[in-house]
């Protein structure tokens, strides 16, 4: 699996992603065609465990500025160059312990991080390029100072993110499974008294709890699920973020309509 810092090339598998969701959900994502991108891990959820189904990573993703323009890409004052490429802000340019290996890219910030679930499965990285962690914090400081000024500009960002596709709703990429009908609340039941108060061990244990479910957790479902390689050299060209974002969309809209029809079936409302 992936390590902050690394590049890979990632995929969305479609299937994976809704093998917790109803059969329309896994006939509509089998219709889906999926590319190939390469990306930045900026961030991971918890313990990355090889005994986990799936493991929740943040991604950058990686754009190429002699053949993605438009409104949409990456202003050459927000984009941070990947080494040997270099811009105007030459200072922020990431270096990795390697040149990368296709020469006129660029962190695309404008599309900020996204979070998705890597499948476990045994990969070669041998071919891996990382990035030392001097050079990964450097370029999150540069990128929060970036899209601050970005930020401030009320009529550039509204002019930018006018050309971006819609928000997913963290509360359906967030909701629990299994679904289950509204369940009877303790004191409404016949006979019902208070427990007692909680003690300070019993709150220890709780936290203790929480804690190592953090760490373990596989990320949410309703997150997608990507395959990652990690031989940039297997991309001939690399593909626009913007196509990726599309797919992403596609696939949440099959993901939203099958967590609301699963809701529905509990006797459950829809999600505000």
């Amino acid at each position: 699996m992936p390590f902050m810092g690394d590049f890979v090339v990632l995929s969305l598998n479609p299937m994976l992603s809704v093998a917790h969701l109803d059969d329309l959900a896994r006939k509509e994502a089998s219709e889906l065609r999926v590319g190939r991108y390469i990306a930045f891990v900026s961030s991971v959820q918890g313990l990355p465990l090889i005994e986990k189904p799936t493991n929740q990573f943040s991604f950058k993703l990686v754009r190429d500025q002699s053949r993605h323009s438009g409104v949409s890409a990456a202003p050459a004052d927000l984009a941070i160059p990947i080494a040997p490429h270099t811009m105007p802000n030459q200072q922020d340019q990431l270096r990795a312990v390697a040149d990368f290996p296709h020469p006129t890219c660029v962190l695309d910030t404008v599309l900020g991080d996204i979070d998705l679930r890597v499948a476990s499965i045994e990969r070669d990285c041998t071919q891996v390029l990382a990035t030392p962690s001097s050079e990964r914090m450097r370029v999150r400081w540069s990128q929060e100072d970036l899209m601050e000024s970005l930020y401030a500009d009320d009529t550039r960002w509204s002019e930018i993110e006018q050309c971006l596709p819609p928000r997913t709703s963290l509360k359906i990429l967030w909701h629990e499974f299994p679904i289950r009908p509204p369940a009877t609340m303790e004191r409404d039941c016949p006979g019902w008294e208070p427990s007692g108060e909680s003690t300070d061990s019993d709150e220890i244990s709780d936290l203790c709890q929480a804690f190592a479910d953090f760490l373990t957790h596989p990320g949410h479902l309703n997150i997608p699920v990507v395959d990652v390689e990690y031989d940039l050299r297997t991309v001939d060209s690399v593909a626009d973020p913007m196509e990726f974002l599309r797919e992403r969309w596609a696939l949440y809209e099959i993901v939203r309509r099958a967590t609301e029809r699963m809701r529905a079936a509990q006797g459950l409302g829809p999600i505000g």
